[in-house]
């Protein structure tokens, strides 16, 4: 009877093309070590503020900057004995991209 562990982690970056090759990677390592995986795209959040050039004449004069924000989904699926530190050693995360764990979240609530 084969037991199987979860784990479901959430990636936000700043820059598309770093997240979406840093996912190509775990795809390619998990394919490797035969853990099963699966990747939800969450919708981008776009964030839009403005900042005026002088703080005191021309008030019209305004800079504006557009934020995106894109959200990937992991959940991984290991069977006997594999667990998520098998496949750290594989995998270097980019100082670009941020993990969340939302596997912990789940077992507190249940």
């Amino acid at each position: 009877m084969s037991s199987k562990m979860t784990a479901k982690l959430a990636f936000i970056a700043y820059d598309a093309k770093a997240l979406d090759d840093y996912m190509k990677q775990i795809r390619e390592v998990c394919a490797a070590k035969g853990v099963g995986f699966t990747v939800v795209a969450l919708p981008t959040r776009n964030s839009l503020f403005c900042i005026p050039r002088s703080p005191f004449v021309y008030k019209p004069s305004k800079q504006h900057f557009y934020k995106r924000q894109m959200k990937r989904v992991v959940t991984m699926e290991f069977s006997n004995g594999q667990t998520l530190d098998m496949l750290s050693p594989h995998l270097h995360i980019p100082s670009t991209i941020m993990v969340h764990n939302l596997s912990r979240k789940k077992d507190a609530i249940a």
